[in-house]
């Protein structure tokens, strides 16, 4: 069961195209970055969001940082946060009752974590992207 997924999607921009810079005509971090992850949460968790909670800065460009707050009912929530000013990464985690998956497009492989059983302590699982496109996934 998931009990929590937190997620970062980070892109220093230097000049932003005009596009980009305001929220009017397309721009703005969450419309650029954010939406994707917030697809993606949805995706994971297989919920849809029920509230949402959002911080935003405008400090070089419109809208170009945004911290957010996705409740997805039942106890799950996502803490995202978004930025065109902060170190370049794209990261999601999630933290269920038996382990924790955590997907960085910028440091492959995807990486599992879980308690087998009732034993303390963790055990790594590294899943390969198989090299023919429709091939299976395979655990290491």
């Amino acid at each position: 069961r998931v009990m929590e997924v937190q997620t970062a999607f980070c892109e220093p921009a230097g000049e932003l195209p005009e596009w980009k810079a305001a929220r009017a005509s397309g721009g703005g971090v969450l419309l650029d970055l954010g939406s994707h992850h917030m697809d993606l949460v949805r995706w994971i968790v297989g919920r849809e969001t029920v509230a949402v909670q959002a911080t935003l800065a405008s400090a070089r460009s419109e809208h170009d940082s945004a911290r957010v707050r996705l409740d997805l009912g039942e106890g799950v929530e996502a803490q995202c946060v978004f930025s065109f000013r902060a170190s370049r990464v794209d990261v999601i985690q999630v933290v269920g009752e038996t382990g924790l998956l955590r997907a960085d497009r910028l440091l492959p492989p995807l990486k599992v974590w879980t308690t087998p059983g009732a034993r303390p302590g963790l055990r790594q699982q590294r899943v390969l992207r198989d090299l023919e496109p429709d091939g299976p996934a395979t655990a290491t």
